[in-house]
């Protein structure tokens, strides 16, 4: 399997019409971040590669090394404290492990390398793993079933209890406005509150929906009128004009995402004066029934492909600089 197949998706996506609002028309501030702290790939003689996921809880951060074929565990204060699983395809093993998920219960990782869904109890051993054979972006996990996306089905996303194979699908296709394949535009990240809501960002297009856990639609965001965005659309416009053959090609807007403290933080791909940047992230406030833009947060140059926020901190991996970044959030 190609490592690097989430990295390979470049550029954003298209202009849609929908039914949501857009009432943060209104200027949004763009806020520029600098790191407090850097983790090289060489910190203490870890050797560490590309991290495709991280995922905080508690006083730990998970982290998926896809160079390495392994996962890592560091503490808040950004100490590594165990690898816990290697490459292999035994139990407890992983090859190109992507997407991570933290519960009271145990750690989840999709480990797309082996087809599956690794589950690893509190103290890190093996106890169970679910066959997956689609791609799958970001997953949640609530009540012993795991949320996630599945475009390639009549609807895009999927329920699936962790000790058995019935599915239940809900959700919402939606039609790229330049043409395509329209399942490969429907890919979600989809995120899961304490108030058990769920969250589906689109990967490639610029709409966020909130549903409850059953699948029931409560409100939806549309992205497009913002002026980050808009650039993008324009210039996947103007590269599908240059070559009719694009349209079959997938333009990602949104790399990452995370839910921290009743807010979405979102890893935007964007354009500047004709270079391709993923650093800016979207902060979209989901107080109450409402879903708004709220901020800007720009960090250095470069291509963040992955990110986590706990307590005060966004943590994110800078793949131009091969390094792990920390920042403080603004207030």
């Amino acid at each position: 399997m190609n490592k690097y197949i989430l990295i390979l998706s470049f550029i954003s996506m298209t202009l849609f019409s929908c039914l949501s609002t857009s009432d943060y028309a209104e200027e949004v501030p763009l806020i520029k971040l600098s790191a407090k702290e850097h983790i090289t790939g060489t910190y203490d003689s870890l050797f560490m590669g590309k991290i495709m996921s991280l995922f905080a809880f508690e006083d730990h951060i998970y982290m998926s090394d896809i160079d390495n074929d392994r996962i890592l565990r560091f503490d808040s204060q950004l100490q590594f404290k165990e690898t816990i699983a290697r490459q292999g395809r035994g139990p407890c093993e992983v090859i190109s492990p992507l997407h991570l998920y933290r519960d009271k219960y145990a750690l989840y990782a999709y480990d797309p390398g082996n087809l599956r869904l690794n589950i690893y109890a509190n103290n890190h051993s093996l106890c169970q793993s679910v066959s997956f054979s689609t791609w799958v972006t970001r997953f949640a996990i609530d009540d012993g079933q795991i949320y996630f996306s599945d475009p390639m089905q009549t609807y895009p996303i999927s329920i699936q209890p962790l000790n058995g194979d019935s599915i239940h699908q809900f959700g919402e296709f939606i039609e790229p406005a330049h043409g395509g394949e329209i399942k490969n535009y429907n890919y979600q990240h989809l995120l899961l509150s304490s108030s058990k809501h769920l969250y589906g960002i689109y990967t490639a297009q610029p709409m966020i929906k909130k549903y409850t856990t059953q699948g029931e639609k409560l409100t939806e965001l549309d992205l497009s009128a913002n002026d980050f965005i808009k650039s993008n659309i324009a210039n996947t416009k103007k590269k599908i004009a240059q070559d009719p053959s694009r349209k079959k090609s997938i333009y990602n807007i949104f790399f990452d995402a995370y839910f921290h403290d009743n807010k979405l933080f979102l890893l935007t791909i964007n354009h500047v004066d004709g270079e391709v940047f993923c650093n800016k992230i979207f902060v979209v406030d989901c107080a109450e029934n409402s879903l708004k833009l709220t901020q800007i947060l720009e960090l250095k140059d470069g291509w963040y492909q992955s990110l986590c926020v706990y307590e005060n901190s966004l943590l994110a991996y800078n793949a131009t600089a091969g390094e792990l970044q920390r920042f403080d959030l603004p207030n």
